[in-house]
């Protein structure tokens, strides 16, 4: 019973839950892409992932609350925009998802190989 699924408890209590939604998940993957000190618009966020505004800016404000992204002013083609880039406390939090998703998803193709 401590292996498989059950062994993986106690490593998931140090993830963050609020980050376990997939919208929220993409954003942040789609962010962590970028090339270091880039940033993507709103427009660019919203059309990207296919999101209506409503969703698109409920789910940055949750990130930009727990500091995995930060909201900056850009200027594209003489107009202001908002703009959003993934702090390193974001991609760590990303990083310790993908590690433990990796894992459970291991631990469950392990279990239903043939004996």
């Amino acid at each position: 019973m401590a292996g498989g699924t059950l062994g993986l408890l106690d490593e998931s209590a140090a993830l963050n839950s609020r980050v376990f939604s997939k919208t929220r998940l993409l954003i942040l993957s789609v962010l962590d892409e970028l090339p270091e000190g880039d940033s993507a618009t709103f427009r660019e966020l919203k059309a990207g992932l296919r999101l209506n505004e409503g969703v698109l800016f409920t789910n940055l404000g949750v990130l930009k609350e727990m500091g995995y992204v930060e909201e900056i002013d850009v200027k594209v083609r003489k107009r202001n925009m908002t703009a959003y880039h993934i702090t390193n406390q974001g991609r760590e939090e990303l990083r310790s998802l993908e590690s433990w998703f990796r894992k459970w998803a291991g631990r469950r193709l392990d279990e239903r190989k043939p004996g």
